[in-house]
């Protein structure tokens, strides 16, 4: 993607909102049209550009298969446009909104190859998370900085933004969450309502920090939040995914440690360079049991754990990531994940917390264990 393209691309988005609000969309035209050197010269990074090469889901299987992914700027565009209309609908300058909207183009600057999936090796093995590494970046990328520049924005305000502090970093909180939502949703037929921005933001009467989000109605952010639950039953935290990630994990840890793969390559790189080396180093590796594991992590799943792995079950959970030669599915992995989005709100003067409540299942503490048996 060229970065007269992911210019288009937000355009593309202000139009989705030309649909329903049309003072808004118009608003958002002129304050691109007004910052367009700048945003192209952002767009222009590297590192930003880097995002193109890195799929939004990771390894993860769509409707039991692997589908073409959108890439992570693809993402971005979308988060910030998303981002800069709940700005205006609640009031912020023209300044606010654009420092929102250029947040939400960077806020996954950060990520590794894999992203969320390939991350975990780096925070083992590094101590690594993508938040630290993309406000880094942020701060220190002369290209980043003097785009930033041009558009009179503070790199710091940026960074407070995507650490999603602050009145407009609540508003990068629900931005980021409805993009994905809709994307993801959209591309594994688990569409969430197409006019939810819409009602999210008509339902809008104020934000402060204390107090949350005053509302009209609670009902759209609740669906958000019911609608990623879903995605993370159906989609994020399905059986088959999960096995697949810690797979990738897997052999992530074996390549690093047998000097095939570097560190730095996951951090810096894009997908298609690491999975190169996976699959040129596993696909016909000498040890059946890796071998087994790469197929894993191409999705033949029930395949290789019928004919290759032994079940067991932990009722009270095993600790580590399998390392030892077992491959582990921790179903409280799926309750911990659940219960971390809240979303402060305020309905006729009444404080209250938006979430969703995980099932029984997801918050039981078992532990699957698989073990080799070739």
């Amino acid at each position: 993607m060229t970065p007269n393209e992911a210019y288009w691309q937000l355009l593309y988005h202000v139009g989705e909102v030309h649909l329903w609000d049309v003072k808004t969309a118009r608003t958002l035209e002129r304050i691109l049209a007004q910052h367009k050197e700048g945003i192209l010269h952002l767009l222009e990074s590297p590192l930003v550009r880097r995002l193109t090469g890195l799929a939004q889901m990771g390894v993860k299987l769509i409707a039991g298969r692997f589908v073409t992914q959108y890439h992570r700027l693809a993402h971005s565009s979308h988060v910030g446009v998303i981002g800069g209309t709940l700005a205006l609908r609640l009031k912020a300058s023209d300044q606010e909104t654009l420092t929102i909207l250029i947040a939400g183009l960077l806020h996954d600057l950060g990520h590794s190859a894999f992203a969320h999936d390939g991350e975990r090796a780096l925070k083992w093995e590094r101590n690594w998370c993508h938040e630290r590494a993309g406000k880094q970046k942020i701060r220190e990328d002369p290209q980043i900085r003097q785009a930033l520049e041009l558009m009179n924005i503070d790199p710091e305000m940026v960074i407070r933004i995507i650490s999603e502090e602050g009145r407009l970093g609540m508003i990068q909180n629900i931005a980021d969450t409805l993009a994905y939502i809709l994307d993801d949703g959209r591309l594994a037929g688990v569409e969430a309502n197409q006019d939810l921005v819409q009602r999210i933001a008509e339902s809008f009467l104020s934000l402060d920090l204390e107090r949350g989000f005053q509302v009209r109605d609670s009902g759209p952010l609740q669906e958000l939040l019911d609608h990623r639950a879903r995605l993370g039953a159906e989609i994020y935290h399905l059986f088959n995914n999960q096995l697949i990630q810690k797979s990738l994990l897997h052999l992530l840890f074996d390549a690093i440690r047998s000097r095939r793969l570097s560190l730095d390559l996951i951090e810096t790189g894009v997908d298609a360079q690491v999975r190169q080396i996976l699959d040129d180093t596993y696909r016909d590796h000498d040890d059946e049991r890796l071998r087994s594991i790469h197929r894993i992590l191409c999705g033949h799943v029930a395949t290789e754990l019928s004919q290759h792995w032994s079940a067991t079950i932990h009722p009270n959970g095993v600790q580590g990531g399998g390392n030892d030669g077992t491959l582990r599915y921790n179903i409280f992995d799926l309750g911990l994940h659940l219960k971390g989005k809240e979303i402060p709100v305020t309905i006729e003067g009444v404080p209250r917390r938006l979430h969703t409540i995980p099932s029984a299942e997801q918050l039981s503490k078992s532990t699957r264990v698989f073990t080799w048996i070739g």
